[in-house]
């Protein structure tokens, strides 16, 4: 992770929590370690775990894909 000061370690706890969460959430429904169906707000909370950790990874999609403005006629 980019600037790993000790102002971070919060936020990395608590994305650390909500990933673990969320893992053993989906290995629970996937595995059918418990009796459960899938939760409505299921596909929310999932997106906002990869948000949360894609902007303290300083994930960008941008970074990854090819610019095509240079190509476009």
């Amino acid at each position: 992770m980019p600037d790993d000061a000790s102002s971070r370690t919060a936020e990395k706890l608590i994305a650390l929590l909500l990933v673990t969460v969320w893992a053993a959430g989906t290995l629970a429904m996937t595995f059918n370690a418990v009796e459960t169906t899938v939760p409505p707000h299921w596909p929310y909370f999932t997106a906002l775990v990869f948000l949360l950790v894609g902007k303290l990874w300083d994930l960008e999609v941008q970074k990854y894909l090819p610019t095509s403005s240079n190509n476009d006629s």
